[in-house]
């Protein structure tokens, strides 16, 4: 605004030829505006992309905190599709409120008051004409974009789209041998129409309020070159500051020329607001609360996971500090539900008591959990084993690949601990990546051990010394280990 009015300003006034000095604050205002504009610009970009960074890692951060918090049991509700929409686009698209629409509006109306007070300085009655169609361009522009609706109907779409892509992803295997891989693309490509088709509806409302503002500001030019005309004539306004009254106006709308496109997404913004908002209050959910206090004793009376079209048989039994409660059946017999339920990932019927207090499950943060399809990550050795404690020395990793007989292996490999395990650890074999997840087991310190068939695709020769080791280790743990084979120590 000060370098157009300046500049304007400076080029009237030198066309009359006045003496140098008389130009000079000027001139250097000039320099300022200019040089300092570009800076500026540069400095609100850093700021803005900071602070766009810092909302969506605070919003991450809590949604994932909140996560947490919900018992596994509850996780079977949430569609995958519209969980990964709230995490990824729904916070995206939420740091849009200030970034690029409260904060642009207000940037506009300041410059726009600025502008129209200078103009005001020199032609109040053109000015007020300049205020009413600045008023009506600042409000009609973004509200029309904003009534261009849809933004509901694209969520759901975009979430569909999601659900497709996943299952795409997840099947792609699948879906080349039996030939139906054609099938979940033209799937994808028509949500991709039916979202692009709701899209080019909000667009063309946004190109409304565009040609709006547009008009505005044609209005608004015709209008300073007839009052700056008859002020001049009537001697009311000075030669040199026509052109700052007829030139002025181009910034003040300038803020409001970005305001249609940005507010043609409000009603997007405001549904990725109202999505994510539940998941960052602190879920209250009316469950017991699982056993969070250190545990030397862990009770379990007539427990029978519940499995739809499954009767599973009833467990009982009792682990605590050196005295391990091995539970061992034919495949199918209900082990791995047995601790499914213990954590709370599946319905039970029966009693969980741990030191003498009845809780609804076992809480992680207090319970080391080994299940049959735990993960390894496309990473390095090192940082998989970190998952479990990422404090941990080199040396301490170095030792506990030893406990689980991977020192040999350790030592030929070129890359040592930054070895890459690979896609679901395709560079080792089957018994390799088990006796990973052992170490990873044996690297977290906790009063409660859960194993689900610990030593599968392990040797029977190495896993009678790999058991031994394990009871060793965890004696003064609270440790229950599920096997199809029976544990030798």
């Amino acid at each position: 605004m000060g370098l157009l009015a300046t500049s304007a300003w400076l080029i009237s006034e030198a066309s009359t030829r006045p003496p140098v000095l008389a130009l000079e604050v000027a001139i250097v205002a000039v320099r300022t505006f200019g040089l300092s504009r570009g800076l500026l610009k540069y400095v609100s970009r850093i700021i803005e992309h900071d602070v766009a960074l810092k909302t969506q890692t605070d919003l991450r951060i809590r949604i994932y905190e909140n996560l947490r918090l919900i018992p596994s049991l509850h996780f079977g509700a949430l569609k995958r599709g519209q969980v990964m929409q709230q995490l990824v686009a729904d916070v995206d698209t939420s740091q849009d409120l200030w970034l690029r629409l409260w904060n642009p509006w207000f940037s506009a109306l300041i410059t726009g008051v600025a502008g129209i007070g200078i103009i005001y300085a020199l032609l109040p009655l053109y000015a007020y004409w300049l205020a009413l169609l600045f008023l009506v361009a600042i409000t009609s522009a973004p509200l029309v974009a904003y009534l261009s609706g849809s933004s509901a109907d694209i969520r759901n779409k975009e979430s569909e789209l999601f659900d497709r892509v996943m299952q795409s992803f997840e099947s792609v295997d699948e879906s080349l041998i039996f030939g139906y891989q054609a099938d979940l693309m033209n799937e994808v490509t028509h949500q991709q129409r039916n979202i692009a088709r709701l899209d080019k509806r909000a667009a063309r409302w946004a190109g409304v309020a565009s040609a709006g503002y547009a008009k505005a500001l044609g209005i608004a030019l015709v209008l300073g070159v007839l009052y700056a005309s008859r002020a001049f004539h009537h001697h009311e306004l000075i030669g040199i500051n026509i052109a700052v009254v007829i030139l002025l106006p181009l910034a003040i709308f300038d803020g409001v020329s970005s305001l249609p496109i940005a507010f043609a997404r409000a009603l997007k913004v405001k549904e990725s607001i109202n999505a994510i908002e539940p998941l960052l209050v602190p879920l209250t959910l009316d469950l017991q609360t699982p056993h969070r206090k250190r545990g030397s004793s862990l009770v379990i009376k007539e427990l029978s996971p519940e499995i739809p079209d499954k009767e599973l048989p009833t467990f009982s039994g009792e682990a605590s500090p050196n005295n391990p409660w091995i539970v061992t059946g034919a495949s199918g017999y209900g082990k791995s539900s047995l601790l499914y339920a213990l954590l709370g990932f599946i319905q039970y019927s029966g009693q969980i008591t741990v030191d003498g207090e009845t809780i609804s499950s076992l809480s992680p943060d207090n319970t080391t959990t080994l299940l049959q399809d735990d993960h390894l990550f496309v990473t390095s050795i090192r940082q998989n084993l970190k998952i479990a404690k990422p404090e941990a020395t080199d040396q301490e990793l170095v030792e506990v690949l030893e406990l689980v007989e991977l020192d040999v292996l350790l030592r030929n490999l070129p890359e040592g601990l930054d070895t890459l395990i690979g896609e679901s650890g395709f560079n080792f074999s089957g018994g390799e990546k088990q006796r990973m997840k052992l170490a990873r087991v044996l690297l977290r310190d906790s009063d409660i051990y859960l194993l689900d068939e610990p030593f599968e695709y392990i040797g029977m020769a190495q896993a009678a010394r790999l058991s031994k080791m394990l009871l060793s280790r965890l004696s003064n743990k609270t440790l229950v280990i599920v096997s199809h084979l029976p544990i030798q120590a």
